[in-house]
């Protein structure tokens, strides 16, 4: 079992044609995330059950059964801590947090011109630090460009160890943009605004008291 990629071949046609850009490196890639250009190119992210193993790839012909660029791996968590977007210029934006042991729960946007053969440096927006507030990334999060084509993203973050989170206390929602309050991410949903309520259900999913719903 692995993501594949299935598009109508018109609006509410019903007729599907499934591209299958096969296994990672690391095995099968599940938890897609896409964005497709105006020029029919597919790009998607997705990620293996495994921490720090987490790829973007790019089908450059959707004809059956397509034509994909190529896997490249990024240090990126898994479980759909990443999103894509495109501007109107055509830019491809991929937000994640980071993984591995140099930026655990750190949150970073990185963007392609290329229709995601290549990407820039990545731009760390929020930065984890255990030793003093332990507030870090945590999950859900959400891109997309204004008609200015300026990014922006939506993330959650609460307290966080290297082996813990903590469902029962507080989160928060913060935004970035780059043209928004100098590039630093803006807190604007937390207890005081949001009614707080701890998880007390299932905790062991990964689920906070406060988040935004993925799209």
């Amino acid at each position: 079992m692995r993501g594949k990629i299935s598009y109508d071949q018109g609006s509410g046609f019903g007729v599907f044609t499934q591209l299958d850009p096969m296994n990672t490196p690391s095995g099968p890639g599940f938890w897609p995330r896409i964005a497709v250009t105006s020029t029919n190119r597919i790009v998607f992210a997705n990620s293996t059950d495994e921490t720090a193993l987490a790829f973007t790839n790019s089908a450059m012909n959707i004809a059956f059964p397509g034509t994909f660029s190529g896997y490249l791996n990024y240090p990126g968590n898994n479980s759909e801590t990443y999103d894509l977007a495109i501007s109107q210029t055509g830019i491809i934006g991929h937000a994640y947090i980071g993984s591995g042991s140099l930026n655990p729960n750190d949150l970073f946007y990185r963007q392609s011109t290329d229709n995601g053969i290549s990407w820039s440096v990545p731009i760390k927006v929020w930065d984890w630090d255990p030793l003093t507030d332990s507030i870090g990334c945590f999950r859900g999060l959400d891109l997309c460009f204004s008609i200015y084509n300026s990014p922006g993203v939506v993330f959650t973050t609460s307290k966080l160890t290297e082996t813990e989170f903590f469902p029962g206390l507080p989160s928060e929602i913060r935004f970035w943009s780059p043209t928004v309050n100098c590039g630093v991410p803006k807190l604007i949903a937390d207890r005081n605004n949001v009614p707080f309520y701890p998880n007390t259900g299932n905790t062991g999913d990964g689920y906070l008291p406060l988040c935004p719903e993925d799209t």
